[in-house]
């Protein structure tokens, strides 16, 4: 039984947000913006207290438009497409079999990747460490492209187990990031894992990106190959 461990699953290693924190405001619109000296602006209300959370539920990263994002998670698994009401798009990737957590738990859990601008794959799909599962967005109760990443215990279905702990069934993700490091990419950087996107996933992300944004994103990770 192997112990949960977790990589980051983009470039960016500034934290916005971590589990537990209450930053995000939002408007009677549905506009969502960050609390100023931890107050929300005039107006506003506390995102989380008016969705029916005690706080943030997951880990926020900010990232650039289109980049791709990884499945951090040292598992293999396989991945849901979800969406929500405020149009946010998401990606789910179930572990194939249970994990150990810390407190000596073992079970099943699915690592959520939200806000994405498009999912890359197809529900069911099986998905391994380091291999690409989105492009980073704004879709949804979002204030900027950024990636939210959470952990929830789940059944082998996908299901959470726990969905009235305050978190929609979150736990926190911090104690099983390995160092902050960067899972890996399509060219695979770091040489642990990443998985290079097939001809169908990778004319998706043209489809999506348009062929010039792709070409720059993909120059851009040539450059960080060398430097």
């Amino acid at each position: 039984m192997q112990r949960l461990a977790i990589y980051r699953p983009l470039r960016s290693s500034r934290i916005s947000q971590k589990f537990g924190e209450s930053k995000a405001c939002i408007y009677p619109s549905g506009k969502v913006v960050g609390k100023r000296d931890n107050v929300c602006p005039l107006g506003s209300e506390d995102f989380y207290k008016s969705i029916g959370m005690k706080s943030h539920n997951g880990i926020d990263w900010p990232g650039i438009k289109g980049e791709a994002i990884v499945h951090g998670g040292m598992y293999d698994g396989w991945m849901r497409t979800e969406t929500d009401m405020a149009g946010g798009i998401g990606v789910d990737v179930v572990s194939k079999e249970k994990v150990r957590l810390e407190d000596g738990t073992e079970t099943y859990i699915k690592c959520r990747y939200w806000h994405l601008s498009t999912p890359i794959g197809w529900n069911g799909k099986e998905v391994k460490h380091g291999q690409i599962i989105g492009l980073c967005g704004n879709t949804g109760a979002s204030s900027g492209t950024h990636l939210h990443f959470g952990v929830k215990p789940c059944d082998k279905e996908g299901n959470s187990l726990d969905k009235w702990n305050g978190y929609y069934g979150a736990i926190d993700p911090t104690p099983y990031l390995r160092n902050g490091a960067f899972a890996g990419d399509s060219l695979n950087l770091q040489g642990i894992g990443a998985v290079y996107p097939t001809q169908k996933e990778r004319q998706q992300m043209i489809d999506q990106l348009g062929a010039a944004r792709y070409i720059f994103l993909e120059m851009r990770e040539m450059i960080y190959k060398y430097v």
